[in-house]
Formats: structure tokens, sequence, C-alpha cells
């Protein structure tokens, strides 16, 4: 390539990154305009109490994404709230703002931030913020501030110089450990812990030899949290020493427990013979804490060889060994594992059903079922979902071979098994118990039929639904065919088989739920077929073809319940279909905000009674037009329908205060002469507030 032809080649690509970059700037608010945003918005903050609205929230956010992007924005609106936490807002504006300035806070903020911890009822806010600056000045300023404060303070700066691992407070802590107040020895002493230095651990090694009593042990519990710390810090070995002198020195169990996991993690001595050589030698009551490292073994490790040199432990104890050897896969346990899901304790039934998951296969296909059948509650839960999940080809084809030979109650749980196995190649084999004499088995087939069931099934299910032998039944199986229409792919003709076995449906039951399916296809092409049921000559059949229509899943039938609502003297199609009509009007993105208005201040007018108009004004809610505001503001002189009036109010004006700012902003007026809602008032005063800053 020439040199020509290079050079026009970079100045093409550098034209392109000057023109990408200028319209992205272009996009980008200038730093002065987001600081008056803000300005404005802490303005109105100022006011705020904890019972009033925050409809300036969303603002708030949106303004703090912009700030965060722009570092001239975050110094000023840094400074801004500064200013704002020593004014005289409201203690819950001050508390809002101060969660915020913790997100940007820098060394600027720490002056004001410790004259503030000097003073008892701002203290808690400021801490809140100071602990989150990374600059050394604030674990200066929170030290240095330490010993002039509240005790009830002391102890929250203590907390935080724990949590911030402040090492510059290290001395400091370490004179107040032994204080009398209880609350600020025991803050400083977990505080070390936290910090986890050399330093602390040696100053909580001596508290924990003078100290007695609970504190003694709260030292030691602290010391064994800066051996976790060397721990991560890859210094094992230290750590270990630390571990070993807390376990040998015979604290409580609890202490005792911390001290044998940390052992474990820090020890270079092989996982399994650690194991074994303290189960051996320990105290029963550390013996759960023991068995349970077995879960943390390496899985190339043979856990299983414990079961051979461990004996007289107690039956509790083998349970858990057993169970904790077989969560590992190690099938040599198996037994064991079956007599801990029959023992009396439902906690070790629990562990043992979820071990079992883990080891089992398909002999233990039965054993499942079993127990899913006789046991309740979780338990029951669990023995499903282990046999749910035991893997294997095998375990599929033992579930199909046994169902044959099983009781009811097992077979039941062995049908239902297949629908969350997905077991495929079951299909004809449920259609067969879909007709079984049990209804407890044919109410599994046909649920089992809904989640493995193809497309190409269709017509069977269909066969299944047109068979149902109880309501429960149809129900079940009203579902069943929907969940495989769902199956088929965008643009098939979903209801083609329903519509051909319609004509020779005589059940009104049965009619009803291919109804309700059609409904929730929602294919345009079946309009005509649910109309024609809509003169059908029994009621429950009309009904069933208006609520089809009332969740169609776009705006075509909108006429036809329109017609219904208007002209039926039928109390329940007059409701029913008024609900649809709304419901369609709502969903109609062909019609404007004024149109919706027309057609939901229509379906007001036909409403049979005040139950019905409430309906309609949850639909004017949603319609964003000043004509909906204005007719929901003149219905607060009907006493029976104030409350929903008002929340419609709201509603509207929120939304449409932003395209129609003035228009809103008049109406809003003329509510808060009408109304004696004191929290509406508010609402809309603080609304008000806001649209006069646009």
């Amino acid at each position: 390539m020439n040199i020509r032809k290079t050079n026009s080649l970079v100045l093409l690509l550098s034209l392109f990154f000057v023109l990408t970059n200028f319209h992205a700037l272009c996009q980008v608010r200038p730093t002065k305009d987001i600081i008056t945003g803000m300005e404005k918005l802490l303005t109105i903050i100022s006011g705020y109490e904890y019972d009033k609205s925050r409809v300036w929230l969303q603002d708030f956010q949106n303004i703090m994404q912009e700030i965060y992007k722009d570092p001239e924005a975050l110094k000023g609106t840094e400074k801004l709230m500064l200013q704002f936490i020593q004014s005289d807002a409201t203690p819950a504006g001050k508390q809002f703002i101060c969660k915020h300035l913790g997100t940007i806070a820098t060394k600027k903020s720490v002056p004001v931030l410790k004259v503030m911890l000097m003073d008892e009822n701002t203290a808690e806010m400021a801490l809140f913020v100071i602990e989150k600056i990374p600059d050394p000045a604030a674990g200066k300023a929170m030290r240095t501030t330490l010993p002039h404060i509240a005790e009830k303070t002391q102890v929250a700066i203590i907390n935080s110089l724990g949590v911030r691992r402040d090492v510059k407070s290290v001395n400091l802590l370490a004179k107040i450990i032994y204080e009398t107040n209880p609350l600020i020895s025991e803050s400083a002493l977990s505080a070390l812990g936290a910090i986890g230095t050399d330093e602390a651990a040696d100053i909580l090694k001596s508290a924990s030899n003078i100290l007695t009593g609970d504190k003694k042990w709260l030292a030691m519990d602290a010391w064994l949290k800066c051996a976790d710390r060397f721990v991560v810090a890859s210094n094992p070995a230290k750590a270990l020493i630390i571990y070993e002198e807390v376990f040998n020195a015979r604290p409580p169990a609890f202490l005792r427990k911390a001290a044998v996991k940390g052992m474990y993690t820090a020890t270079d001595e092989d996982p399994v013979d650690f194991i074994i050589k303290h189960l051996k030698s320990d105290e029963p009551d550390i013996l759960p804490a023991i068995i349970s490292l077995i879960y943390k073994v390496p899985e190339n490790l043979n856990a299983g060889r414990i079961l051979n040199e461990i004996t007289g432990l107690s039956e509790t104890d083998q349970l858990r060994l057993f169970i904790a050897i077989a969560s590992r896969g190690d099938r040599s346990v198996h037994q064991a594992l079956i007599e801990a899901i029959n023992n009396e304790d439902p906690e070790f039934r629990k562990a043992g059903l979820k071990a079992l998951a883990r080891i089992g296969n398909s002999s233990d296909i039965l054993f499942l079922a079993e127990k899913a059948s006789t046991l309740r509650g979780t338990e029951r839960d669990i023995a499903r979902e282990s046999l749910y999940t035991i893997s294997g080809q095998e375990v599929d084809q033992a579930i199909l071979s046994a169902i044959e030979h099983s009781d009811t109650k097992i077979k039941t749980e062995l049908i239902r098994s297949i629908g969350d196995r997905n077991i495929i190649s079951a299909t004809s084999l449920l259609l067969k118990y879909s007709e079984d004499p049990e209804q407890g088995v044919r109410v599994e087939s046909i649920e089992s039929l809904g989640k493995i069931a193809f497309p190409d099934d269709l017509p069977e299910m269909i066969r299944v639904l047109v068979n149902a032998q109880t309501e429960r039944e149809r129900k079940i199986a009203e579902t069943a065919v929907h969940l495989v229409t769902l199956k088929m792919p965008d643009g098939a003709y979903k209801s083609k088989d329903i519509l051909a076995i319609l004509p020779t449906v005589n059940d009104p039951a049965i009619l009803n739920s291919f109804i309700s399916i059609l409904g929730e296809i929602g294919d345009d092409r079946d309009l005509s077929v649910l109309r024609d049921y809509l003169d059908y000559e029994v009621p429950d059949v009309q009904l069933a073809a208006i609520r089809a229509l009332s969740v169609w899943p776009n705006a075509a039938p909108k006429e036809d319940l329109k017609t219904i609502a208007e002209t039926t003297e039928d109390p329940r199609k007059h409701s029913l279909a008024l609900r649809g009509y709304i419901t369609v009007v709502e969903a109609d993105n062909n019609l404007s905000e004024d149109q919706k208005f027309n057609e939901i201040r229509h379906a007001f007018d036909i409403a049979a009674n005040t139950d019905e108009q409430k309906i309609v004004l949850s639909g004017l809610g949603k319609t964003i037009s000043v004509e909906a505001l204005k007719f929901a503001i003149k219905l607060l002189d009907k006493k029976e329908l104030v409350p929903e009036a008002e929340a419609a109010i709201m509603l509207i004006a929120s939304d449409l205060s932003w395209a129609n700012p003035r228009e809103t902003r008049e109406e809003l007026k003329k509510v808060l002469q009408l109304t004696k809602n004191e929290e509406l008032k508010r609402d809309i005063e603080e609304l008000l507030d806001i649209l006069s800053k646009r």
C-alpha cells in the first residue's frame, strides 16, 4: 500500500473517531446543568419526612447516575451535599443524603463529618459516611474523636475501625480492651480480631491470658479471627499455631469447633488422617464439627476408609458420618443411609434422603417412591426431589418398568416423576394411564403429559381432555393441552386440531375448556368461532366465550365486548364483558391516549353499579390524558368512589406531568381545594413543587 493511500485511510479513521465521539459527547449534559438539577432536588428533599411520598426519587437516582460519570459533577455534588447536611433540613432528608454522600465522599468531607461525630444527634449519619471514605484522614478523624464522644458513639466508631481494618488504631484499641464498660471492651476485642495484624494477634493472645470469664473467650474468638486472616494472607503456619493454642486451652465447645476447623485448613497433614485422628481423640460435643470436615475432603481422596478405622461412635454421630460419606458419592454406606432415612429423627431422614440422591441408583427407585407416598411436608418434597434427580438412563427405565406392578400410591409417585425427569419416551404409557380406574393415577398422568408431550401428540391430548372424568381432571387436562400448544413454533395454526373437534363436543364443561384454550392461544383466525359461542344455548358457554375474548393478546375483540356490555341484561355477562372491554382498550396500541379515555369514559357510563365503576377507574388511572385527569377530579364529589378517584388522579398526574406540566399543575391545584385526604395533599404538593422547578 502506498503512503498516500495509507494517509487517506488514517485520515478517514480519525474523522470517523472524532464524529462518533462528538455524537456521544452531545448526549451528555453539561456539568453545570447537572449541578443545577441536583440543587433543585436538594431543595425539595430538605423538607422530606419519613411518612411523605418520594415522587422525586426517580429523578434523584437518574441524576446520581450522571454524577458518577462526571468527575467535576462529583466534586460539586459532594460540596452541595456537605452544605445540605449542615443546613436546617429535616433529619430524614439529611439521613437520605448521607446515604448517597457515602458513595462519593472524599478527604474533603472529613472535617465536616468529624464535627458531626462530636454531636450525638448527628454522629450516626456522619459515621455512615466517614467509615466509607478510604483516605487515611477518615481513620485519623475517627481515632482522634474516639476519646471525646458518648459511649454509644464510641462503640459504633470502634466497630467501624474494625471494619476498615484500621492498622493505626491497634494501640488505641489495646488500651480499651480492659475497659469496665463491656460494650466498649468487647467491641475493641472484636475490632482487633477484624484488623488481624501480627501486633493485634499478640495483643489478643495476652488478653486471653489476662481476662477472665466470658471476656476471656471473646478474646480467644477474636484471636481466631486473626488466624483466619493469616490463612487468607497465605501464612498458614502462623495461623496453625494460634488454632492449636486455642484448641489446647480447652475453651467452650464453640471455640474448639472453630479452632479444629481452622487447624484443618492450615495443616499440611493428610485431610483424611486429620479427621480420623480427631474422631478418635476428641470429646463428643465437637464430633459433629469434625464429621462436617468430610464435606471438604478433596474428591480424589478416599474418605470411605474413615469407616474402617472409627468405632464406638454414638448412633447419632454414626448416622452423621454415613450421611457425610454418602454425600461424596461413596455407595459403601448405602445400607447405613437407608437406616438414617428410617430413623425417628426427621433431620436425619431429610439428610439421608438428600444424600441418597447422590449415591442412589435404579434399585432405590421403589424405596424413594414409597417414602414420597408416605411422608409429608418437607420430607415428602425432598424424597420426590431425590427421585427426580437420581441420575442414569437405567433409572428412567426402572421407573417405567416398576409402574405396572406397583400399588396405587407408589404408582402415582412414579408417574409424577416422569414429568419432572422429562422422560419423553413415556408418552404412550402416560396416555394409557390417563384412563386408569384410579383418579390419582389419571391426574398425575395427565399432568406429566403436559410436561413431556410434543405438538404431534396434540390430537391424543385433546382426546384426554374430552374423556376427563372429573372437574379436577378437566382443568389439569386443559392446562396440559395449552402447554403443548405453547411448544408449537410461532406462526403455526395452534388451534387447528381443537377447531376440528369442537362441533362434536356436547358437554358444556369440556366445551368451556376448549374455548378457554382458544382464548389463551389468541389467534385472530379463531375470533369468528368464539363469536358464534357468544349466542350458544348454554349460558355458561357464553360466559366462557366472553372470558376468552377478555384475555385476547390484542384489541381485536374490543367491539364485541363493548357491544355485550352495552346490550346484555345478564349481570354476569355485563361484568365480564366490561372488564374485558377495559383490558383490551388498554392493550390497543392504535388508540391515542385521548381515544382510550373516550372508550373508558364510555365504559364508566355503562357500568351497572358502584363496584363496576371502581373497576373502570382502575383502567382510567393508566390513561395519560388531561381529559382523564379532569374526569377523575369530577368524581371526587361521589363519596363511594373517592378512594379510587384519588388513586387514579395521582397515577394520571404522575405520568401526565412530563408531557403536560402546565395543565397538570392547574388541575392538581383544583384537587387541593376539593380533597380532605391529607396524604393526597402532601403528594400533590410535592409533585407541584417538582413541576415548578422543571
